[in-house]
């Protein structure tokens, strides 16, 4: 199984990024559904998704609407460091994805890309733009699955740190105590590798015994 990250595209602190990250869905999910009232209630022009369906426009909106009071659940969880409510974002998350996804493939794939590249190109020519039109297709659309799958995989890893209850982060305090600990220790001179010296009762006092001369009150 793989382990869950610590950081953020290994060098940034991972809780303000995933913080960020639930902003921006929120910020994406809120134009969403702005668009969509604008579009297909306000009749407002221009259109700006002219080339989505109306029933795509409605049910990217209701998604969306959907997932502005799970967002805002999820930024609540990360302040309170809530593993329960943080998750049920990631599930939010990862069925957004696969929406994107399916929609990314019939955009990139599914299409054909040669389909509107320029007709008074020569024969060759052509030949060459549909080829580098394809493999620039594919190419992005394993970068921005690449792209949500780490997503997915940073918010989980958040959500397992709040299920062990920022166990690194107390483990780490606690060996830094330990160590602070044992430091005094290995620097008392009346202490040997055998143990205590001899008349030194280490239950009985915590400071060494008197070596010097006795003196008596007459």
């Amino acid at each position: 199984m793989l382990p869950p990250t610590s950081s953020f595209l290994c060098c940034l602190p991972l809780r303000p990024c995933i913080k960020a990250i639930l902003w921006l869905n929120l910020a994406q999910c809120v134009i969403c559904c702005a668009m969509g009232v604008a579009n297909l209630m306000m009749d407002y022009t221009p259109n700006y998704a002219y080339a989505s369906s109306a029933a795509a426009q409605v049910s990217s909106a209701a998604w969306s609407l959907v997932g502005i009071p799970i967002i805002a659940v999820g930024l609540w969880g990360i302040e309170s460091r809530s593993e329960p409510l943080l998750r049920l974002y990631l599930y939010y998350l990862i069925i957004s994805c696969l929406i994107d996804t399916y929609y990314l493939a019939e955009v990139f794939i599914l299409k054909d890309a040669c389909a509107d590249l320029d007709k008074s190109l020569e024969k060759a020519g052509q030949a060459f733009a549909c080829g580098a039109a394809r493999a620039f297709s594919v190419t992005g659309l394993v970068t921005l699955a690449a792209a949500m799958l780490y997503i997915v995989y940073a918010v989980w890893s958040f959500c397992q740190d709040l299920a062990d209850g920022g166990s690194s982060t107390a483990i780490a305090a606690l060996l830094k105590r330990a160590e602070g600990y044992k430091a005094p220790d290995e620097h008392r001179p009346w202490s040997s590798p055998a143990g205590p010296a001899i008349g030194y009762d280490s239950a009985a006092c915590s400071i060494p015994p008197y070596l010097g001369r006795g003196y008596s009150i007459s």
